[in-house]
């Protein structure tokens, strides 16, 4: 029976999954993108012979460019994402992809590459804003972290790529190549359905609803469960439609950024992904070969740096799994304390290394992998997830992209930071100091002020900004409704 069971249950969620897998396949250009930087950096650095030559400021522009670019791209694609669609601004988002590429791929100087990878920013943005806020919009309460986890999935798969390409070709060979994960995806996303709450926001209904019977094709009594959603979805529209017109003005628009609903989260998110960056963990993938290199490790860096990225890839893996069975706050304490022990030892065995007193150059390499499982359980993917999850619907759009670009901000500061902070804190050792101390700064920003959102309706999330400033100070903390908890053991 429970095997009958789980195999009705995974029928249903079915076409969810599909939806959800095909559109966060884009995601495997964002690690090309985010990895990129790690194979070109350093065999442009070695071809001291070829046409391009950089210095350390170069490299820092190169590994930072498409940073730079989201900036702006990231509001851009909020903004497109709530105006044409979820699905719309993700293959428009291919055309930079393709055009930086090639760009890449035919540069004859430094100017070219940086340009190519401005370019590709743009891509990487509007990808990184619409993924997120397509996937929760259509899927399942109790399975929004499981099909949210496809996202850090096929990032890994991406940038595990780049690193075994770059191992055995050229940078200009892997930017090539990097066009197949731009077209492909592009044409899968065009058979999935649009976003029924976009759709409904629209006052497009009758498409919502096609919307949802698509996505609830399986269940046995499929039409009795649309019709249900779509009382939800119509309920909601008219409860923000009492408090502002249907053609809300600009000024009514930008109200809502002034509501607690808006602006605590915001403020939370935002402290999380400014400690996140400076944890290292990002910084390292955009730069790994030079990390391990500066390490002090006889492992090939190359070789460490596509262990790391498939350490990620088995975590995202079993992510889906911890998603699904835990809660959000745990998964980020537990994610930012082991970051910070591994970060610390790694510091304490480099500087040993350096010093000539330990010769076991492997346990650096070791312990940065255990960082980056325990930055993959949490702090690289749960920030990401639940920003999608704690803004109201109607400034979404925006309201993540906001966030994206902040996170940008904090990306791009971290990466022009590298070399110099390198210098100033005496070589590796110093900078995996800095990183572990940063990771226990997260780890108590989390533990005061992030509140729990898996299981919980978005409405219920928003609700708790509304009555609460800080999370660990809350009293009577809200259990997620009944209607949620559906267990799948399927999955």
């Amino acid at each position: 029976m429970d095997n009958q069971a789980s195999a009705s249950t995974f029928k249903v969620l079915l076409p969810q999954c599909v939806a959800a897998f095909f559109v966060s396949s884009l995601h495997i250009l964002v690690g090309q993108i985010i990895a990129f930087s790690g194979i070109i950096v350093p065999q442009l650095f070695e071809d001291t012979n070829g046409i391009i030559k950089i210095t350390e400021a170069d490299g820092a522009w190169i590994a930072s460019a498409p940073v730079f670019s989201g900036l702006v791209a990231a509001i851009v694609g909020g903004i497109l994402s709530d105006y044409i669609g979820r699905l719309k601004t993700l293959i428009l988002a291919g055309i930079p992809g393709i055009i930086g590429a090639i760009l890449i791929a035919t540069a004859t100087n430094l100017s070219m590459i940086i340009w190519g990878r401005l370019i590709m920013g743009i891509s990487w943005m509007f990808i990184s804003v619409a993924t997120p806020i397509y996937t929760s919009e259509i899927s399942r309460p109790d399975m929004r972290g499981f099909l949210l986890t496809f996202l850090q999935v096929f990032l890994a798969v991406g940038s595990v790529l780049v690193y075994l390409k770059g191992w055995i070709m050229t940078w200009r060979l892997v930017s090539w190549l990097s066009i197949l994960y731009i077209v492909i995806p592009s044409i899968l996303i065009m058979f999935m359905p649009e976003s029924a709450p976009w759709l409904m926001s629209k006052g497009r209904d009758d498409r919502a609803r096609k919307s949802l019977e698509w996505l609830n094709c399986n269940y046995p009594d499929f039409q009795e469960k649309v019709d249900k959603e779509m009382c939800m979805l119509q309920a909601e529209r008219e409860e923000k439609l009492k408090q502002t017109t249907e053609r809300i003005t600009l000024k009514e628009y930008f109200k809502m950024f002034l509501l607690p609903t808006f602006y605590k989260p915001f403020l939370i998110i935002t402290g999380i992904f400014t400690l996140q960056q400076f944890t290292g963990i990002y910084v390292l993938l955009f730069n790994s070969v030079i990390f391990f290199k500066d390490v002090g490790t006889e492992i090939d860096p190359y070789l460490a740096s596509v262990c790391i990225c498939s350490v990620k890839v088995a975590m995202s893996g079993v992510n889906t799994w911890l998603m699904k069975r835990f809660n959000r706050r745990p998964l980020l304490i537990v994610s930012a304390a082991g970051m910070a022990i591994c970060m610390g030892l790694s510091g304490m065995f480099t500087q040993w290394i350096q010093q000539g007193s330990s010769i076991n150059s492997w346990i650096p390499v070791s312990l940065v992998l255990l960082y980056i499982l325990f930055g993959a359980v949490g702090i690289m993917s749960v920030p990401f997830l639940v920003a999608g999850e704690l803004f109201p619907l109607a400034i979404r759009g925006i309201a993540y992209s906001l966030i994206i670009t902040v996170a940008n901000v904090m990306t791009f500061t971290a990466l022009q930071c590298y070399f110099p902070l390198y210098h100033a804190l005496g070589g590796s050792a110093g900078l995996q100091y800095l990183f572990a101390g940063i990771s226990i700064a997260v780890l108590i920003f989390i533990y005061v002020f992030l509140p729990e959102t898996h299981k919980f309706k978005l409405s219920e999330i928003e609700n708790h900004f509304w009555k609460h400033n800080t999370y660990l100070f809350v009293k009577n903390k809200v259990a997620p409704t009944s209607d949620n908890v559906q267990t799948n053991s399927a999955i």
